[in-house]
């Protein structure tokens, strides 16, 4: 309920525009949610290994051991194998510096996997360590952890049926058509993938290559007028 006020309060504020009172607003838990993070793992004077998030406006690290927003597996994942992480990227660089910060990419399926990548993984430890596929409407949603993916599992399920019944109300009213979905910003594939048959042609578009591979093997399993394309739809914000 605080976090729906809050979103009130920013389009007041921000976009000048009140919504409407029956405008619905969905919300998830407020703690344990996160299911993607970027931490930096770094190695102490002490020698002891341990991470952190970045600080703001700064390339200085705020450790933890247990961040309440992000999800038991990731806090688990982290604990158990950030010094392991750590090691690993040493033995792939060539030459680490002396004060050698790893910045990595951390992602929970929310089904028991926690995928990671950082600059320089080698590419045969890339497949295994790094892709991950989530389950959501009876699509396997195929990403990996160094490119954009919904940040909040918990709550997809939810933002997904409210999408689906919207276009489906859409259609069927005529107010909308399924001729033609176009897809901007559309990462992966997701939303594409999980509305792909409910229109005759698709079209995404996103300017990373990254997202590009995986929305080529979301949206092509056996069906046709599909177009996963590369470009930008205006600047992003």
């Amino acid at each position: 309920a605080c976090s729906a006020l809050v979103e009130r309060e920013n389009f007041r504020r921000i976009a000048r525009v009140e919504l409407p009172e029956d405008f619905k607003i969905h919300t998830g838990p407020a703690w344990g949610y996160r299911n993607r993070a970027r931490v930096v793992i770094a190695r102490a004077k002490s020698g002891k290994v341990s991470y952190g998030f970045r600080m703001q406006k700064s390339n200085g690290i705020i450790p933890f051991e247990n961040c309440p927003v992000l999800t038991p597996a990731l806090n688990a994942f982290l604990k158990e194998n950030a010094a392991k992480i750590f090691e690993e990227s040493m033995k792939a660089s060539k030459r680490p510096p002396r004060n050698f910060e790893l910045d990595v990419n951390l992602f929970d399926n929310g089904a028991g996997k926690v995928s990671y990548y950082y600059k320089g993984m080698p590419a045969a430890d890339f497949e295994k360590n790094a892709v991950s596929v989530v389950e959501m409407a009876g699509k396997k949603i195929r990403s990996d952890a160094s490119v954009f993916f919904q940040s909040n599992l918990a709550l997809l399920p939810e933002l997904v049926t409210a999408v689906q019944n919207a276009v489906d109300e859409g259609i069927a009213s005529g107010e909308a058509s399924d001729a033609w979905l176009i897809d901007l910003f559309s990462g992966v594939g997701f939303f594409a993938a999980i509305l792909k048959d409910r229109f005759k042609k698709i079209t995404t578009v996103e300017r990373d290559d990254g997202c590009l591979t995986h929305a080529r093997v979301n949206l092509n399993g056996g069906v046709t007028g599909v177009s996963p394309v590369r470009g930008g739809s205006g600047k992003r914000r």
